[in-house]
């Protein structure tokens, strides 16, 4: 029986499976329609050797995420993409775009407190920073200073400074007390931030320093 024609999103997922030359258009309608079935195609096209269809592919899903906010989890697997120009796009969007409420997101972006390579831990942390309103995002961020890396430690140290609160000024003040170096420095300033007295850091320091 006829069904009628078909609709936008049915053609392009059929042209998308031709696998074309004009696949760099086709990601691009993709991402302007934003039907979430597109979701897996677009992802797939994030690792294409193309980088101009990689490109396309990153701002097709961005544009999909506007209204499916849990779609921006699909770039967390590009802070390890062995391309360069890559792992910049995912961290770019995620830096962006993800909010406080992405719950799904930000459970999936923890799992990178572990990861090899010190540039996505990096990364991660610098995510973090912009999303200290989740719960879950202090106490990793408190994990991170403990990093066997300095810069990911120093990061975590510099993000904590614009969260308020009992544990995090213990934390900072641990730091302060038995560190010294960068990590004291940027400890006592994150402390200024938050609002504690300089005399209490220079007391502090001397008691530490006699």
């Amino acid at each position: 029986a006829y069904t009628g024609a078909p609709s936008v999103s049915d053609t392009l997922l059929e042209e998308y499976n031709r696998r074309s030359d004009a696949m760099q258009p086709v990601i691009q309608a993709m991402g302007k329609l934003g039907d979430t079935r597109f979701i897996p195609m677009i992802t797939m096209e994030l690792n294409n050797e193309d980088k101009d269809i990689a490109e396309a592919a990153a701002n097709a899903l961005r544009s999909v995420s506007l209204d499916n906010p849990e779609a921006m989890k699909y770039f967390i697997p590009g802070l390890q993409n062995r391309d360069k120009h890559l792992r910049e796009i995912s961290f770019k969007q995620l830096a962006y775009y993800v909010q406080p409420h992405h719950a799904e997101t930000i459970a999936e972006l923890l799992k990178l407190l572990y990861a090899p390579n010190p540039e996505t831990r990096q990364q991660l942390v610098e995510i973090l920073s912009a999303i200290l309103n989740n719960d879950e995002v202090v106490p990793a961020l408190i994990r991170a200073t403990k990093d066997v890396n300095g810069s990911v430690q120093e990061s975590a140290i510099m993000a904590l400074g614009f969260k308020s609160g009992p544990m995090v000024h213990d934390v900072l003040l641990e730091i302060y007390n038995g560190n010294n170096g960068e990590p004291k420095y940027l400890a006592g300033r994150a402390l200024l931030d938050l609002g504690v007295p300089m005399d209490e850091l220079l007391n502090l320091y001397e008691y530490n320093h006699p």
